[in-house]
């Protein structure tokens, strides 16, 4: 009779566990909407631990939601300790999940696996993550085909669209993987078609606008920008601030690159104007402590938006927006760092030091080109000649002539000889391009007769 009462007693214990376990979840998914992420984490990895020896698929269906929960932690507060924590929980998940039946549950994880992948390795700029994430999302395709399940296939060619746009901004042939992307994302709409799923609909329709965005900014062509601006305001309509604040703000952000890229390249004012107001919106919810990564990508965008107004603007104007250039981009990399994200970081030191210069060409003195040096130098810290060559080779042309000017105000030949070694590292660089010649041999010209003047 005891033995019968002790059996009775385990089997309600477990149930118990198991039903605190589902309370675990119900809060980690109402921390999460709160975007109470570290809270989340805790209620998953409880509910995990509450499953286990009880509850084995129950056990790894928590460690997933807690793999997914630290992902967005690696994503939205720039932790790559969370990436870390997920990825190995993940690996774990992947390994439980290839030895059972249930195909639907290895692409459901397998899919969120490859999108930390791809958003890890857009960060820091590592294509063996992002070929990583292509990989696996083409291997949930194999599974979660067009005819059987048309949402989860919308959404897996989507993500597909993001991974390769992230490929082409650093592979030569770019544009390429940019027509890919926009074939996926046109594919995922139709079947996230607006009547369906109006907030899927919204998500690729602002994906597609930042690929638009991205071949018009290339090709110079207005009308793949204007068909950027589009989606973007497209993808507004159901992205709402009240519905879906956070992607009304992403979708903001990304009309202001259209709308700046645009404007510039129709010289029309009000509509690089235009886009410095939409980041303005982006940021009532994309606020520095909510998330600091996307809040600091905002402030690089305004940067550059205010840079590229006051190189079309007179003396007195293009100072004003230089300064607020220079301002943004500064407040950008008190979030954006070295360690957290180390491409963007690099990226926003060349921007500030690009409008540095614009500075230094309108006026005289050094601050701004010394300031300029360091921002160039803080660069080639991430672009090396073996990872990323074009954008090494960029930069030694870049600060060559910025250390050349600077030596020729300070008289300082040691600069000028500095200059000219770093712009001839870029010319045995791009020696093979068309004008090539003509422009390094001007640019070497003039170093050496400042150096002529100053010797």
């Amino acid at each position: 009779m005891r033995a019968v009462e002790a059996g009775t007693a385990s089997a309600s214990s477990d149930e118990q566990k198991l039903q605190l376990a589902a309370l675990h979840v119900e809060a980690g998914n109402a921390s999460w909407t709160l975007f109470e992420l570290d809270k989340a984490v805790e209620h998953f990895d409880q509910a995990a631990q509450l499953a286990e020896g009880i509850d084995e698929a129950k056990t790894w269906e928590y460690r997933k939601l807690q793999a997914d929960a630290l992902a967005a932690i690696g994503e939205y507060k720039g932790d790559n300790d969370a990436y870390d924590r997920a990825f190995a929980l993940y690996d774990q998940v992947m390994g439980y999940l290839n030895e059972q039946p249930d195909d639907d549950a290895w692409a459901n994880a397998y899919n969120d696996f490859a999108n930390g992948l791809a958003v890890y390795g857009e960060r820091n700029g590592n294509l063996e993550y992002l070929d990583d994430a292509r990989y696996a999302y083409n291997e949930v395709l194999e599974i979660w085909t067009r005819d059987r399940m048309p949402i989860d296939w919308a959404r897996v060619q989507n993500n597909l669209g993001g991974v390769l746009a992230a490929m082409a901004e650093r592979q030569s042939d770019e544009l390429n993987l940019y027509y890919m992307a926009r074939s996926a994302y046109r594919s995922a709409l139709e079947e996230w078609t607006r009547d369906k799923v109006p907030l899927n609909w919204a998500e690729a329709q602002s994906n597609l606008g930042t690929v638009l965005r991205v071949v018009g900014k290339v090709e110079k062509d207005t009308e793949s920008l204007s068909g950027a601006v589009e989606a973007f305001n497209l993808a507004l309509e159901e992205w709402t601030q009240d519905r879906a604040p956070f992607d009304w703000a992403m979708a903001n952000n990304n009309l202001g690159n259209a709308l700046t890229d645009l404007g510039t390249l129709t010289d029309d004012r009000a509509k690089v104007e235009a886009g410095i107001s939409a980041y303005e919106k982006a940021l009532e919810e994309w606020t520095r402590e909510r998330v600091p990564l996307l809040w600091a990508a905002t402030q690089n965008n305004i940067g550059a938006t205010y840079a590229t107004l006051g190189r079309g603007l007179d003396r007195n104007e293009a100072r004003d927006a230089f300064d607020r250039a220079v301002a943004a981009y500064e407040l950008c990399l008190e979030e954006r760092t070295q360690s957290n994200e180390p491409w963007d970081w690099a990226g926003t030191n060349y921007n500030l030091a690009t409008v540095l210069m614009d500075i230094a060409d309108r006026s005289e003195g050094v601050a701004e080109l010394e300031r300029a040096v360091a921002a160039y130098e803080a660069t080639l810290l991430v672009y090396d000649a073996d990872s990323s060559p074009e954008n090494w080779a960029d930069v030694q042309d870049r600060m060559g002539w910025a250390k050349g000017v600077l030596g020729f105000r300070t008289k300082d030949t040691g600069l000028l000889n500095a200059a000219k070694e770093h712009i001839e590292a870029s010319y045995d660089y791009f020696r093979g391009q068309e004008g090539a010649r003509a422009y390094f041999e001007e640019r070497l010209g003039q170093i050496d007769q400042w150096l002529a003047a100053v010797s």
